[in-house]
């Protein structure tokens, strides 16, 4: 079974989990020459988000991806 691409996102101020662990996965993937999507927010913080227009727009990412992922390639 083949697994969609994976989508690695974070936020540059998360200070509790910093956002080197999704650079570190992605980097992982890019050396290994695996797609994937990455998206960092420069704003906000644990939740990725400062204000609601940026939950929006992570949340906007998030379901695109998954309606891509799981409901157009079946």
């Amino acid at each position: 079974m083949a697994y969609p691409e994976p989508f690695f996102e974070t936020s540059t101020k998360d200070d509790r989990v910093g956002p080197v662990h999704a650079r570190k996965m992605a980097a992982l993937f890019e050396d290994m020459g695996l797609p994937f999507y990455y998206y960092e927010n420069i704003e906000g913080g644990h939740a990725a988000a400062a204000n609601l227009q940026e939950y929006a727009r992570r949340y906007a990412l998030e379901y695109i991806y998954m309606s891509q992922k799981l409901m157009d390639n079946k």
